[in-house]
Parts: C-alpha cells; sequence; structure tokens
C-alpha cells in the first residue's frame, strides 16, 4: 500500500511538472512570436513607409490576434511619443507619452522611447494595463524596437508576462 501511495504522488509530481513545462512552452512561443511580429513590423515600416501602417492594423493579418497588435510611434522630437499607426484608428496622433499606469500613475510609455533612443535601440518594458474585453488590471510586457533608417519604433505587448520572464526567451 505504501508503495502504491508513493507511485501515485510522483505520477502526479510528475504530471504537474509537464503540465507546467507545456504551459510554459506556449509561453516561450508567444514571447517569441512578440519578438518576430516587432521586427518584421519594423523591416516593413523601414522599407514600405507609411504604406506599412494599413498591413499592420488589419484585424484579419498577421500582426493583430486576440490582444496582441504592434503599434507605431513617433521619435521626432516634435511628435515624439505620438502614435503614428494602432489597431484602434481614434488613437493615430495621441501621444502615448500622458499614458498613465493604473494604481502608480506612472508614465510607463516614456520607457518606450528611451528603449528606442537606446544604443541597441531594442528592448522590454514591464506595466501595469487593462487587458482589452475584460478591463481586468494585468501585468504586460511590450517589446519596442527602433525602425532602421527612421525616426520610429514599433512596440508589442504581451500580458501576464513579467520584463523579466520575456527576457529570459531572448
Amino acid at each position: 500500500m505504501k508503495v502504491t501511495g508513493r507511485i501515485c504522488v510522483l505520477l502526479a509530481v510528475c504530471c504537474g511538472l509537464f503540465l507546467a513545462t507545456a504551459a510554459f512552452g506556449a509561453t516561450r512561443e508567444e514571447i517569441k512570436e512578440v519578438v518576430d511580429k516587432v521586427e518584421k513590423a519594423a523591416a516593413m515600416v523601414a522599407s514600405e513607409g507609411d504604406a506599412a501602417y494599413g498591413k499592420l492594423t488589419d484585424p484579419a493579418g498577421e500582426f493583430v490576434r486576440g490582444s496582441f497588435y504592434v503599434f507605431v510611434f513617433s521619435l521626432l522630437p516634435e511628435t515624439k511619443g505620438v502614435l503614428t499607426a494602432h489597431l484602434k484608428p481614434s488613437m493615430v496622433g495621441k501621444s502615448l507619452l500622458s499614458l498613465k499606469e493604473p494604481g502608480t500613475n506612472r508614465k510607463f510609455a516614456q520607457d518606450f522611447v528611451a528603449i528606442a533612443e537606446s544604443p541597441q535601440g531594442k528592448g522590454w518594458t514591464e506595466y501595469q494595463w487593462a487587458k482589452p474585453d475584460v478591463r481586468e488590471i494585468a501585468v504586460k510586457a511590450t517589446y519596442i524596437m527602433k525602425v532602421p533608417g527612421r525616426d520610429l519604433a514599433v512596440g508589442a505587448g504581451i500580458y501576464d508576462v513579467t520584463k523579466a520572464e520575456a527576457e529570459k526567451v531572448n
């Protein structure tokens, strides 16, 4: 009886570890997808300019899925942080720099500009933001990349992932 009980416990632990690994594997793929899509979007904007925006914001396109979408913002001194492309057309022309993290009032989008203007021109940041549809506040890691040869940057984020978790994958 004791051996059977121990085997059951061992099997339960192994199943739990397998499920946790499988769940993290899916998250790893989602994190990699964020980076891949941002890199692809930045290359598209670099080569096509404003003509790329329709492809980036097409709800049926490859850059929009569920709560995932890419956005583009200006790095020009006079329009720094102003969205030039966004899934919601009403956001285009608005500045990200005044957006505040719920609960802390930290102007988190200023990190977007700092990352794009850094020597690397790319990187992750983390903040709290409301999930679409459910309006529940959750941690969100966002990847930012400067568009080569342009005064623009592209970003996309993923909910329920911290900056540290995202950086471990990339």
